[in-house]
């Protein structure tokens, strides 16, 4: 048990050194934690289990001490106005801590050095500044911290000529993103005087020239989170890494790029930025997002490069209760998107698993598994069948969700794109059915006599049945007071 009155001392402690870090607790553990499992793992190899434990006990501090942040939370930023820790930001928060420690405690031992443990750590530590930033260059800063370490993490371990150009493809399509985005945050600076979408001069002049640069800012966000036409990087890498790194740039990223939209959307909505070319850029983004990603997830063989296409569609899905831009519709996307990390955490996992069980990770390698280990096969149909939106997991619950704030009468979009959007979301989802449903056809209808020649590791898929049950109960039981809480946190995004 974590001692909230320990925890309070030290966030009163900091918070009295001028740092604001009394509303930042939970970022400055992931520092200390990075820092500490980096020196520690110094002293040699024999120390790697006990990077493991600082490392993951760390994540689980600093979600620990987020629970106590929503009664001490001011209503001013802090750090010069660039970071606003409200009480989305700690809805946020918390569930980015645990699962950067749910990441760590997966990762196969040999491989979780010191400075993997600090990367992954530093990740999380992005990612949660992300869920905070109201200034341009914070935003910046946040996404290129994540992508750096993505970067690197992508790069270890390179073993074959697939993975070292899987690294490289990743950071030559990141450094370009990047630049896209500073070019186009500098060019609102020059035509604003302000680096505050939040502030009322900002969208005072508003034009169709200052949305145009605001698109091209974008190009960062939509890199990270693996939408059209920002998406080329994600099955190379994906096919290219192994499956833990492409659990990490599957999850953390795209839910920091995903917060970053809505601050930004919060943001501008009611100055008027978030109107043409923005909105409809963002839309059309979206339905190409989903479209292309599950039409090229059809003819897939690859695992991996399966999930990646998935990916890109997922993105489409997310980017839909953003474009909504009410408060029902951050709702359903901040509810989505809880709901995507943990089905699309279970599903890697365990295809992860029953991949090594034959040392293949193509379709075909599944054939049979299910009639070998049922509670897997079961729990990543469970997965599956979230991922696609079937009742009665929570996946359906949330892209009904999404869809329906598209249809509600406070939504920012016009009725073209309102109606145009869900179509294409009902339509894809549909679509989705064909390509999520060949891994279990494969695992309990399909035979091989292909021996099994490696090893199983029942008990680093306890997380994954966790993530399982999760996604099948709350589609049944819970989610209307999830939804009512989350609603309740958002009324005053």
């Amino acid at each position: 048990m974590i001692d909230q009155s320990f925890l309070a001392a030290l966030r009163d402690y900091i918070a009295g050194s001028g740092l604001g870090a009394g509303y930042l607790l939970p970022e400055y553990i992931l520092l200390a934690a990075a820092v500490v499992s980096l020196l520690v793992s110094l002293g040699g190899s024999g120390l790697q289990p006990v990077v493991r434990l600082l490392a993951i006990g760390g994540a689980l501090l600093a979600a620990g001490s987020g629970w106590g942040l929503p009664s001490v939370l001011p209503d001013q930023s802090v750090w010069a106005g660039m970071l606003h820790p409200d009480r989305v930001s700690v809805l946020v928060r918390v569930p980015v801590c645990l699962l950067t420690g749910l990441l760590l405690g997966v990762w196969p031992r040999p491989h979780l050095r010191g400075e993997t443990a600090m990367l992954i750590l530093i990740m999380g530590f992005s990612v949660c500044l992300m869920s905070m930033a109201t200034q341009l260059m914070m935003m910046f800063m946040a996404l290129e911290f994540a992508s750096i370490c993505g970067y690197l993490l992508a790069g270890f371990h390179r073993q074959t000529a697939r993975q070292a150009e899987a690294s490289v493809k990743y950071l030559l399509y990141g450094m370009v993103s990047a630049a896209l985005s500073l070019y186009g945050f500098s060019w609102l600076y020059g035509l604003t005087g302000s680096l505050m979408p939040g502030d009322p001069d900002f969208t005072t002049t508003w034009g169709w020239q200052h949305g145009l640069m605001l698109v091209l800012g974008l190009s960062g966000i939509l890199f990270k989170i693996s939408a059209v036409p920002f998406h080329f990087w994600a099955p190379d890498v994906y096919e290219g890494v192994s499956w833990h790194t492409a659990t990490l740039l599957a999850l953390l990223p795209k839910a920091g790029g995903i917060l970053l939209l809505m601050r930004l959307s919060a943001s501008l909505y009611a100055g008027g930025g978030w109107a043409f070319p923005v909105s409809d850029g963002l839309a059309a983004v979206a339905i190409l997002s989903m479209t292309l990603g599950n039409l090229a997830a059809l003819s897939q063989q690859h695992l991996r490069r399966m999930m990646a296409y998935a990916g890109i569609a997922q993105a489409g899905y997310l980017l839909l209760g953003i474009l909504a831009a009410h408060p029902g519709g951050m709702t359903a996307t901040l509810f989505y998107l809880l709901i995507y990390t943990g089905m699309t955490g279970g599903a890697f996992l365990l295809l992860d698993a029953l991949g090594q069980v034959r040392g293949r990770e193509d379709l075909a390698g599944l054939a049979g598994l299910g009639k070998k280990f049922p509670l897997a096969a079961t729990a990543l149909t469970i997965c599956l069948t979230a991922l696609v939106g079937l009742p009665p997991t929570a996946g359906f619950i949330g892209k009904w969700q999404l869809i329906s704030s598209l249809l509600d009468t406070r939504t920012a979009l016009s009725p073209g794109w309102a109606i145009g959007l869900a179509v294409a979301a009902i339509l894809n989802t549909v679509l989705s059915l064909f390509f999520y449903f060949r891994i279990p056809i494969q695992l309990f209808l399909r035979s091989s006599d292909e021996p099994i020649t490696g090893s199983w590791r029942g008990s680093y898929l306890i997380p994954a049945y966790a993530l399982a049950v999760l996604v099948l109960g709350l589609g049944m039981v819970g989610f209307d007071r999830i939804l009512d809480f989350i609603a309740g946190v958002m009324w005053n995004f």
